[in-house]
């Protein structure tokens, strides 16, 4: 048996002394490029969102962070949505009889198989849980940022 700690490190030594060390890190690369696209998407999304609002002439405030909020979670949602695909697919893969050579070589499996419908699978699920936490990152921020500097971002 694997063992019963309440801590991961017991499944990690199995998996390393089953599959290799490097399997610990099986799909790393996805993640990183996942979170690279997220934040990126999700600040700019925000930032810009914002800009555009106040220019139009709403004041600055709580229901313009909301609103901003709101168009960079479905946004942010919509750019990562293809990595959580591949990453999902790609280590399931095995236990499904499908070993993928790379997140690429599943990605492409999935393309050829459903086209760009197959990389959106979960999108709503995955949008309803950016929301609120996309909502309550940025609301608070901005609050707390007013509440300590006298301002909202700019």
């Amino acid at each position: 048996g694997v063992g019963t700690s309440s801590n991961g490190l017991p499944i990690l030594g199995h998996m390393a002394r089953a599959h290799g060390l490097s399997s610990l890190w099986r799909g790393a690369d996805v993640l990183v490029a996942r979170g690279a696209i997220m934040s990126a998407t999700q600040l700019a999304t925000y930032d810009q969102t914002k800009g555009k609002l106040k220019a139009i002439g709403l004041e600055d405030g709580p229901v313009v962070h909301c609103m901003a909020s709101l168009v960079a979670s479905l946004v942010l949602t919509t750019a990562i949505c293809p990595a959580d695909v591949i990453y999902t697919s790609y280590l399931a893969g095995p236990s499904m009889g499908r070993n993928y050579v790379s997140p690429l070589d599943c990605a492409n499996a999935l393309w050829t198989e459903g086209g760009a419908q197959a990389m959106f699978r979960g999108w709503m699920p995955l949008w309803l849980r950016f929301l609120p936490s996309s909502v309550l990152t940025f609301l608070i921020y901005e609050q707390s940022r007013q509440v300590l500097t006298g301002s909202y971002l700019d």
